[in-house]
């Protein structure tokens, strides 16, 4: 007799199809770990000797610190140390690293924003400064009663304390603060806060006043760099200059009168000064193009004459020709970064602003003041490694 075929509901039907489709699962899973497993051993056994190199490489470039070097280093003799600096235990090679575990293992009682540690990398006198504020927060103590009164306030101190930007400096951070409570955006805070800007702004009433104009009247990134250029180098030739009483259309057309004649300005006497430190410098960069090894040059040369800051403003299309006193009083020093090739010519890339006293990168721009693309900065990048110069992501 034929077999007859088994009877099933509607629910014992769905209930073997999801358990076919369950082994179904389970199946294919385990053959893609199988066959994970099996390049991970085949990795394993291709470059078995890679890891045993990097590692022996990482600890010729980065050795562990002893106690003594980073209280040398950091300046910490254990005077009002929450914990014993001999109690402290490198886990690490990196140098940032091993001083941020050691200064949190040594004074944090409490809890310090991670921007913070900014101010023991580094030995100038704003990071003196900015140690005694380190310090009076890890101890629990009042920040706004011991140093910021006068310059923050309580709701300023507050909002440096629990919302900063951690990729902004200490510096950048306090006027983050200043600018939001003052009703400025977040836009306006990206555009206001980049060094180029605070290596200028002082904390007194006149760029209090520039502050609150800002934040009533926004304008877009470029307009306001013209704007603050005028700004500063009128504050800086007449200090009785002021925002008060100024619209946004009257402070625009005298800026744009001001820039045409930085401009346009020639002058029959050249002024000239004398060279920085860091020095001109140049490399090559191969590239492939349609199967070929081609050679790239890149310049990086300082600019030492006021026709040159002039002609780099004009090609670049931004006010570095108002440079001229900065550079001549040494204050600071421009460079241009070009390549060559036999594709393109010469291009100028960069127009780049260095401390020459801190030996750091406080500015860099392209074409009409715009932001650096991904190629320029890893040219930058290369180039402070080169000259051994600092800078901060944000340029």
């Amino acid at each position: 007799m034929p077999k007859m075929k088994e009877k099933l509901t509607k629910q014992e039907r769905a209930k073997r199809l999801r358990e076919e489709k369950r082994k179904e699962f389970l199946k294919l899973r385990e053959e893609k770990i199988q066959e994970e497993k099996k390049r991970k051993e085949l990795d394993l056994a291709l470059c078995q000797s890679k890891p045993r190199v990097k590692k022996e490489k990482d600890k010729k470039r980065n050795k562990k610190l002893d106690v003594w070097s980073l209280k040398q280093a950091m300046g910490i003799d254990g005077c009002g140390a929450f914990r014993k600096p001999e109690t402290f235990v490198s886990r690490g090679y990196s140098r940032e690293k091993q001083i941020k575990d050691f200064v949190r293992h040594v004074l944090c009682e409490y809890w310090v924003p991670g921007f913070m540690f900014q101010c023991w990398m580094n030995q100038d006198q704003e990071s003196q400064q900015y140690r005694a504020w380190f310090t009076c927060i890890a101890s629990g103590g009042s920040l706004y009663k011991s140093y910021a009164k006068g310059l923050l306030t309580k709701a300023e101190t507050h909002d440096f304390l629990y919302r900063s930007c951690r990729d902004f400096t200490i510096n950048q951070n306090i006027w983050r603060s200043k600018i939001k409570s003052r009703g400025g955006s977040e836009r306006l805070i990206h555009a206001l806060v980049g060094p180029d800007r605070i290596r200028i702004m002082r904390h007194d009433e006149f760029w209090d006043g520039v502050i609150r104009f800002f934040a009533k009247n926004e304008v877009d990134k470029e307009a306001l760099g013209e704007l603050f250029d005028y700004i500063s180098h009128r504050h800086y030739n007449d200090q009785a200059f002021s925002m008060k009483g100024r619209t946004l259309g009257s402070l625009m057309q005298l800026s744009n009168e001001w820039h045409r004649e930085v401009q346009a300005k020639k002058g029959n006497t050249k002024v000239e000064w004398l060279p920085s430190s860091i020095g001109d410098d140049m490399w090559e960069e191969n590239f492939k193009f349609d199967k070929r090894v081609y050679v790239r040059t890149w310049y990086v040369i300082e600019l030492l004459s006021d026709k040159a800051l002039m002609k780099e403003g004009r090609a670049m299309k931004h006010c570095v020709g108002g440079y001229m006193h900065r550079c001549k009083s040494g204050h600071s020093a421009i460079f241009s970064m070009t390549s060559e090739d036999v594709f393109e010519g010469k291009e100028r890339h960069l127009t780049i602003e260095v401390f020459p006293s801190s030996q750091r990168i406080v500015h860099a721009r392209g074409k009409c003041n715009t932001h650096l693309t991904g190629k320029q900065e890893q040219m930058l990048r290369k180039w402070a490694g080169h000259k051994g110069l600092s800078y901060n992501n944000y340029w």
